[in-house]
């Protein structure tokens, strides 16, 4: 069997707009805080979303030893499963 191959096919910035922001806060915080609170806790959350990157790859020849949960980042203390997207065929299945 050929050997497996990781391909990164691009590295994506987000684009973090207002509504971004709100979705995030809402997510993380399950409210979207506003006043004092907002105050305090955008300035956080913004510091996260604009060091993030989407990265696209494509793997080929995958054997046993692929999981697609080796791909993403691990935040102590939260489910991975909130903040990663993972598909494992080019056909999105």
């Amino acid at each position: 069997m050929a050997q497996p191959i990781v391909t990164v096919l691009g590295v994506h910035r987000l684009t973090v707009t207002p509504a971004f922001i709100d979705a995030t806060l809402q997510q993380v915080h399950g409210y979207i805080p506003e006043g004092d609170d907002r105050a305090e806790l955008e300035p956080y959350c913004r510091d996260l979303v604009i060091r993030a990157v989407l990265v696209e790859a494509l793997i080929e020849n995958r054997d046993e030893r692929f999981r697609v949960d080796d791909f993403g980042q691990v935040i102590p203390g939260q489910d991975p499963g909130q903040r990663q997207e993972k598909w494992l065929r080019v056909t999105g299945q």
